[in-house]
């Protein structure tokens, strides 16, 4: 099952309101690392495991960066992506699209420049994105992970 909110050829853009975009200069990170870095602690937030971070960058014109989540059943694959979506919905940042398999195996979240897949043990070791994407380079985790990420937008 597939939902697009735009197209994926179009940069990624934040929504104000349905009348007006924000532009790229009121993108409200440092980075798309930055991004990718929130994007892996939401997922830990809600225990996934074996949580990486992949720059694609040098290898693919698909995304800079890819987030790989596993979470151990199809609920709490659920769970975790509706706390990604609901916390970046408050910043208004919505993806681009999202993707499931028909057996929940899967979710795939379409930031633009980040794409965050959350999968089960059986279904990461099946696509094994880390070994396909290999010629890209796994981000340490001490680089990545906060113990902290701060008040959520709809708290602070």
């Amino acid at each position: 099952m597939t939902h697009t909110s735009a197209s994926h050829h179009e940069q990624f853009k934040a929504t104000e309101s349905k009348e007006k975009q924000t532009t790229m200069n009121e993108w409200p990170f440092n980075s798309t690392f930055e991004f990718a870095s929130l994007l892996a602690n939401l997922t830990e937030e809600k225990k996934s495991e074996k949580t990486a971070i992949l720059d694609v960058s040098q290898v693919s014109s698909v995304a800079d960066f890819f987030v790989i989540a596993t979470a151990n059943s199809h609920t709490q694959i659920r769970a975790i992506c509706h706390h990604v979506k609901d916390y970046l919905k408050e910043m208004d940042l919505t993806p681009l699209s999202y993707e499931e398999d028909s057996q929940g195996h899967w979710y795939l979240m379409d930031y633009g420049d980040v794409v965050v897949h959350v999968m089960r043990p059986e279904a990461r070791e099946l696509y094994d994105l880390e070994s396909f994407w290999s010629h890209g380079y796994q981000m340490p985790r001490d680089q990545w992970v906060r113990d902290d990420l701060g008040p959520h937008p709809q708290s602070a």
